[in-house]
């Protein structure tokens, strides 16, 4: 945790668009991370459970983030 710098939350505010954690942490990105760099709680995008391999290429992330920022 020595990395996290408390500015970093205000640059992350300061972007356009909503915030939200797209992290392997989940939930506790929240709980450990949020408010050490002074930001609230931020919604968290589910990871699938399942086992099925994305398409060569592309990211096992970039389809839960793409239906995630399409609602």
């Amino acid at each position: 945790m020595d990395r996290l710098d408390p500015a970093d939350g205000q640059r992350l505010l300061a972007l356009p668009g909503e915030l939200a954690w797209a992290s392997t942490w989940m939930a506790e990105a929240n709980e450990v991370v949020a408010r050490r760099i002074g930001l609230l709680a931020l919604p968290v995008i589910d990871w699938p459970d399942d086992d099925e391999e994305p398409p060569r290429g592309v990211h096992w992330k970039t389809r839960p983030l793409v239906r995630w920022a399409a609602t």
